[in-house]
């Protein structure tokens, strides 16, 4: 059935399982709307302790289906407390990136490490 959309000064949200569309997404990232700020040290292990899957979603419609990709919820499944949303119905697709971000930031240090041991006549390890 058709979805609810509403809107105020802080938010615009849907309900009804619709897609949304837009241009562009932005999230709060401004540093006068946090609280409790602290650098995360490590992330690889958040990435490594979330599985990914191929699915198909319930209520797409028949030969409107295409495959999916991502993070399952659920008793069985294995998904990083840190990616999941407040209500614990969804993924925040913010902090999977910023965890992500951070994951690459660490490979590419240990990259750059083990290619100047391999330079100083080292080996990998």
């Amino acid at each position: 059935g058709a979805g609810n959309v509403g809107m105020d000064s802080d938010a615009i949200w849907t309900s009804g399982g619709g897609a949304i569309t837009c241009v562009s997404l932005t999230q709060t990232s401004r540093a006068e709307k946090k609280e409790n700020i602290s650098l995360l040290q490590s992330a690889l292990d958040k990435v490594l302790e979330t599985e990914i899957y191929e699915y198909d979603l319930k209520d797409e419609v028949e030969g409107c289906r295409k495959k999916h990709y991502g993070a399952i919820i659920g008793d069985g499944y294995s998904c990083a407390d840190e990616i999941i949303s407040f209500d614990e119905q969804g993924i925040d697709n913010y902090s999977m990136t910023s965890i992500l971000w951070k994951s690459v930031q660490e490979l590419a240090i240990e990259m750059k490490n083990l290619k100047k041991s391999q330079k100083e006549g080292g080996s990998y390890v």
